[in-house]
């Protein structure tokens, strides 16, 4: 910051940030017809001249007509995928630029990830790796689809790759041993990545969305045929015994925000005192959960690559996801007695795009598990309990409601 009085953020405007953009956005549709040049150091921009586009979050632009370049004369928009790569392709090339170009130029506007420290960014780019790679029905490594689903991981990697070049030069400057050695990668070409590909390739498809959880045949088994299962308390993932798909501390989640000029003048209490070189800095924030809980975890994800991440070798796919949750939240009624019960689908944050100033922990996570597409049961604990540990609860016979897989 330098000399001079401090800046003095104020927490209660943190919505009037960009990382919470309106719900309702206007579909943007380019015109193909535009140039669009690549100024690395302005807004990307399109040659009638018609618009200037620039970076304001992942997926998201903001659009300046060339005759309306006053503060506010812009509206945040939403970039709509097509359907396929070719479409995608077709949609967004602008003359000689395809998409990841105009992702790493659009990068340039915004580079929110500049404040990381190069572990940080290894880090990151491991995790969108993560969300991108996958295991084939053939049981290969593959890479997921340029489609509207997964588009957001490609515009992540592109910003990433841009991120590196700005900072080492061309490819493979800045790759260093470290993103491959820092935590062993999945083994998908391995024998039990083989066999899970093998087992889901010739299976039908389910009809309706399913729960799925992966564990050993001993315990899936009692699963399947006794309704038993173990509630774990969440500290116990935290352990350095697990591995990387598993190990993470459930009571917190860290946030890095890269703010600029205009926006710490927005959140400043004395915007008159921000200095006049200053350019930005980062702040972190962290999210805590003051006490311990339960939990139980399952997937709505049917990828056989999860059997490799969770080190599985069997599974139970709950094909009545509703009349499960009714066994185990009359069980846990039981077997937890005096807490309180909640289950959904959890929430994947990036740490450097939170959509939100509130999150509720028991129910959000880093968003490197986002392939794990978690769908979770949470107990709480009551103020006068002490240290938790698991507890053993039986739900009876899930044949009716489940199917058994033994790789």
């Amino acid at each position: 910051m330098g000399r001079g009085r401090p800046i003095l953020l104020n927490a209660s405007s943190s919505e009037r940030t960009p990382t919470s953009c309106p719900e309702t956005r206007r579909r943007w549709r380019v015109d193909p017809a535009c140039d669009l040049g690549t100024d690395p150091h302005g807004p990307i921009h399109a040659g009638n001249p018609r618009y200037r586009f620039s970076l304001v979050m992942p997926g998201f632009y903001r659009a300046v007509a060339a005759s309306k370049v006053k503060k506010g004369d812009y509206e945040i928009i939403h970039v709509d995928p097509p359907t396929s790569a070719t479409a995608m392709s077709a949609q967004f090339s602008f003359a000689n630029m395809p998409l990841n170009e105009f992702w790493r130029a659009s990068y340039r506007q915004n580079r929110y990830a500049r404040y990381l420290n190069q572990g940080e960014l290894n880090w990151r780019f491991r995790d969108i790796l993560f969300n991108i790679i996958t295991l084939t029905t053939e049981g290969k490594v593959g890479v997921l689809p340029v489609g509207p689903t997964r588009m957001r991981w490609w515009e992540l990697m592109a910003h990433t790759l841009e991120e590196f070049y700005l900072r080492h030069g061309a490819y493979p400057a800045g790759f260093t041993k470290d993103i491959l050695q820092a935590a062993p990668y999945p083994d998908f070409a391995g024998v039990l990545a083989s066999k899970a590909a093998s087992a889901f390739a010739s299976r039908p498809a389910y009809k309706q969305p399913v729960l799925v959880r992966h564990g050993s045949p001993e315990f899936m088994t009692a699963l399947y045929e006794h309704g038993k299962l173990r509630v774990r308390n969440a500290s116990y993932y935290k352990t350095p015994d697990h591995n990387g798909a598993v190990r993470d501390d459930e009571l917190r989640l860290h946030v890095s925000l890269a703010l600029n000029r205009e926006m710490v003048s927005k959140v400043a209490r004395n915007p008159q005192d921000i200095p006049a070189g200053y350019t930005g800095q980062r702040i972190d924030f962290r999210f805590d959960h003051q006490r311990d809980f339960w939990l139980y975890c399952l997937t709505s994800s049917l990828d056989p690559r999860l059997f490799v991440d969770f080190e599985a070798t069997a599974c139970v796919v709950i094909k009545d996801p509703e009349e499960f949750r009714r066994r185990l939240r009359a069980a846990g009624a039981t077997s937890f007695p005096g807490s309180l019960s909640k289950d959904g689908d959890v929430t994947y944050v990036d740490p450097l795009w939170p959509k939100s100033a509130k999150l509720f922990v028991p129910l959000s996570k880093h968003f490197r598990y986002e392939y794990q597409r978690e769908h979770r049961f949470i107990f709480s604990a009551p103020p006068t309990r002490g240290l938790l540990s698991y507890v053993d609860v039986s739900l009876g016979p899930l044949v009716d409601i489940a199917e058994l897989i033994i790789l």
